[in-house]
């Protein structure tokens, strides 16, 4: 485990920074999530000894930074800091082009240590603090310009609303279904292009034959996209996309249920099993007059209050079922 993380020890700084980013080490809470976290990357962090030595390293990544700001404000002390400070420098263009290619997919701790590799190939040397710092600073900076820029671009500002629709909740979906999700953000352009052609004579509205086009194509480019759980999300990504190209007006825009989502079979269940609830609290089959017994006024009131408490029960069963066929 150990040697796995001395030969991943590029990736561990990496997602080090990116943690620090925003995190603090004297934050136990979210030091322990960061950690938990790494185990999606490969790192087994269920071992406690695993993340001991990630918790060292964290914190030795924390302490090179405070030295690196602090050489950054200061001027190089040896010929070799010159040195590097103007290899640097003179690589500045290139180490830009770098952060761009690295960050195409997103700023993750994948992209830092692309970015860290490229770097070392331009043949930086990073064992300087001050120049460390200023590879890092770099990257930090043009990662913020390229957020503010997307952040004034339409196109891109569009697209981050579609995906907030199309991993709303997402949390709790299994593996297999984020990672289609995933797999639809990075050819969102390509779904761009899908949903203008189909949706170029839609009249204002998404018809079922208009849908039922969007994920037979996806499906065809192997997205299990016609589910229960992901058809709602692509449909409602589908129509903001649709709406802020001005295909189809903003109230066409399909609905993305707040809670459970059920497929047909599942709701034909449901119905059957509320239809039965119903009829099991009849006391005499529907056209057949019950008799007339005499009882006792204390049996009376037991019946009475048996009785209110069936009639409640089959008024909320109503309730559920009337909103369920609302929703279909």
């Amino acid at each position: 485990d150990l040697e796995d993380l001395e030969r991943r020890d590029a990736e561990v700084e990496a997602a080090c920074r990116h943690f620090l980013s925003i995190g603090q080490v004297s934050d136990t809470a979210d030091v322990e999530a960061f950690l938990d976290s790494l185990s999606k990357e490969g790192f087994e962090t269920s071992r406690e000894h695993v993340r001991a030595a990630i918790r060292h390293r964290l914190l030795a990544v924390d302490q090179r930074r405070r030295s690196e700001e602090e050489a950054q404000r200061g001027r190089p002390t040896t010929w070799r800091a010159r040195e590097a400070l103007r290899t640097f420098e003179s690589l500045r263009p290139q180490l830009i082009e770098a952060v761009e290619e690295a960050t195409g997919e997103g700023d993750t701790p994948e992209a830092r240590s692309a970015y860290l590799r490229a770097v070392k190939g331009l043949g930086i040397d990073v064992g300087e603090a001050a120049v460390s710092g200023r590879v890092h600073a770099l990257y930090d900076l043009h990662v913020d310009l390229m957020a503010e820029r997307a952040s004034m671009d339409p196109v891109a500002a569009r697209r981050q609303r579609a995906l907030r629709v199309l991993f709303h909740g997402s949390v709790h979906m299994d593996l297999t279904d984020r990672r289609t999700l995933e797999r639809l953000e990075r050819g969102l352009p390509g779904f761009e292009d899908l949903i203008s052609a189909v949706l170029d004579d839609a009249d204002g509205r998404i018809e079922p034959a208009h849908e039922a086009l969007i994920l037979s194509y996806l499906e065809r480019r192997g997205l299990e996209a016609n589910t229960p759980e992901l058809r709602p999300r692509v449909m409602a990504c589908a129509g903001v996309l649709a709406a802020e190209m001005g295909l189809i007006s903003p109230s066409e825009i399909p609905r993305l249920a707040p809670g459970i989502v059920l497929s047909d079979d599942r709701i034909e269940e449901i119905v059957g099993e509320l239809k039965q609830l119903a009829a099991s609290f009849r006391s005499t089959p529907v056209g057949q007059t019950p008799e007339r017994t005499t009882e006792a006024p204390s049996e009376r009131d037991g019946r009475h209050r048996r009785v209110d408490g069936a009639r409640s029960m089959v008024d909320r069963a109503d309730d559920v079922l009337a909103r369920l066929l609302e929703e279909r």
